[in-house]
């Protein structure tokens, strides 16, 4: 295998910015191959043929009306495989098909992760026989490049498009075998295949607390310290010391924090009148607030676990995180403005956009209501009480220069995931293989989110380039927060597995 830096299609480059820095000798299967030395090192041609050739770099490429190419380890169980790929043709008007495989034992037993006439799927192939596990509409075009991810960790079966998970499905028929790619009837070109096995080598995808992180960290990483030390109490001032970055100065809350023993260790419970959370590097309030840009915040992967004992009936309370903010304090009009991920107590579940606080000028997005379901625990829609949701929310910019610099973008890309595997209990363990998030809504602000008036710095002269009203938030901020409202002693919210992490821009399309 080769890692080493090359000129790659542009939907691989993550992939590869993934695997270079692992080191996969524990792993069963440790699959990192670019194809650039002309070599697809431990490939096996299983249907069909493949060749190498160039296009803008070496890729691996079939014309066969059935093709399939396997690697890895047949003892291997829960995996993660991925490749980015190009449809140059079709050559047929039906059974267009591209992808990647798992649990691979022969031709007539292995699960599928594929786009096919117009969908993704997520198929199984036992004794010969195909069944459809999930589905969903998919555009692919010809001559474009994607990446497909498929995962199968136990019963759990994910498939994902250039980072956003589309698909999930249960299923237990196959359990152990190889990794591969699959086509059907086209021109189909290969690159920037990897395969690990999950938790034991490969891409770092598990965080500290053991959960899966849908995107790499790339710089400042914050994780809550609640198994640490005993209990402590907070009400509008945090400690520094005991639980860095963690701040408590701009809201009405109790917060207890575990510490290392009881029956909720690790936690931290909240109940207070609008409870407001914020990981940012102080609690002062001076202009600006001794914050260097090394410790602000703009790309992020914001994750955590939520039980709610009780709905607080307040219309826009429940589960949610603001990113792209300073918000301090709140009548500092221009340092409110951010963006919200919201998992509502009566079941809506969007995004907000705060554009200035005073007067009030907020925007709702990509709203859906009544989103959960029964089987998640639900009544009437509504979300769910006494059971542990996982949540994810990124905030990333589109790159427009492609070259990292948020001064050049005009646009910021909104995912909200859930997590929902572990169920009531107390005190949990981190779930299998990470857990099995699941994309609940997205948003894309293109400068559609707008007040038509600028917010102007008429009681917060900070340094942040609020500019026209419609602009979206491109530029590093001051803080992250967790916010609800209505909570009491009666209906307490607790938390665990709290962490911020700046990741990288998602790149133009």
């Amino acid at each position: 295998m080769k890692f080493r830096r090359m000129s790659l299609p542009l939907a691989a480059v993550v992939t590869l910015s993934l695997v270079s820095v692992v080191d996969f000798a524990s792993a069963a299967t440790a699959v990192n191959e670019t194809f650039e030395d002309g070599v697809a090192d431990g490939f096996t041609v299983a249907t069909g043929a493949y060749s190498i050739v160039s296009d803008g770099t070496q890729v691996y490429q079939t014309t066969s009306s059935t093709a399939r190419s396997v690697f890895g380890d047949s003892a291997s169980t829960n995996v993660n495989v991925e490749a980015a790929f190009k449809a140059a043709s079709w050559s047929a008007a039906t059974g267009r098909t591209a992808g990647v495989m798992a649990r691979y034992v022969d031709a007539n037993n292995y699960y599928l992760f594929i786009y096919e006439d117009g969908q993704l799927k997520i198929r199984k192939k036992v004794g010969g026989a195909l069944t459809t596990l999930a589905s969903v509409a998919y555009t692919v075009n010809t001559g474009t490049w994607y990446t497909i991810k498929g995962s199968a960790n136990g019963s759990a079966l994910t498939l994902s498009v250039n980072g956003v998970q589309q698909l999930s499905a249960s299923d237990s028929a196959l359990t152990a075998g190889k990794s591969g790619l699959v086509s059907f009837n086209g021109d189909v070109r290969y690159d920037g295949v990897t395969a690990a096995d999950i938790g034991t080598g490969g891409p770092s995808t598990i965080d500290t607390f053991g959960l899966t992180m849908l995107n790499p960290s790339v710089g400042k990483q914050w994780y809550s310290n609640w198994n640490n030390g005993s209990t402590r109490n907070y009400t509008n001032a945090g400690n520094q010391t005991a639980d860095p970055e963690l701040a408590f100065a701009n809201g009405d809350q109790a917060a207890e924090v575990s510490g290392s023993s009881g029956t909720r260790a690790g936690q931290m419970k909240i109940t207070g009148a609008y409870p407001r959370i914020y990981v940012r590097k102080n609690e002062s309030f001076s202009l600006p607030p001794g914050i260097s840009a090394a410790d602000k915040w703009n790309n992020v992967e914001i994750t955590f676990y939520a039980y709610n004992t009780g709905d607080s009936g307040v219309g826009w309370a429940g589960l949610e995180a603001v990113a792209k903010t300073n918000h301090w304090p709140d009548n500092w009009q221009c340092t409110s403005g951010g963006y919200g991920a919201r998992m509502l107590f009566d079941g809506r579940v969007d995004f907000e956009k705060e554009i200035y606080h005073t007067p009030n000028t907020n925007f709702q997005a990509a709203s859906k209501s009544n989103y959960w379901t029964a089987a998640e625990g639900s009544v009437g829609g509504k979300l769910p009480l006494n059971r542990w949701i996982g949540y994810k929310f990124v905030a990333r910019n589109i790159d427009a220069g492609n070259d990292g610099d948020w001064q050049n973008d005009t646009q910021v890309r909104l995912e909200l995931y859930k997590e929902m595997s572990i169920g009531n209990t107390i005190n949990p363990a981190a779930p299998s293989g990470g857990g099995n998030w699941v994309l609940a809504n997205s948003y894309t602000d293109t400068g559609n989110l707008s007040s038509g008036t600028a917010c102007t710095h008429t009681s917060s002269p900070d340094d942040d380039p609020y500019g026209a009203a419609s602009k979206p938030f491109t530029w590093p901020n001051y803080s992250i927060y967790l916010r609800t409202d209505g909570l009491s002693t009666a209906i307490p919210q607790y938390y665990k597995w709290f962490s911020v992490r700046e990741v990288a821009p998602l790149p133009p399309a």
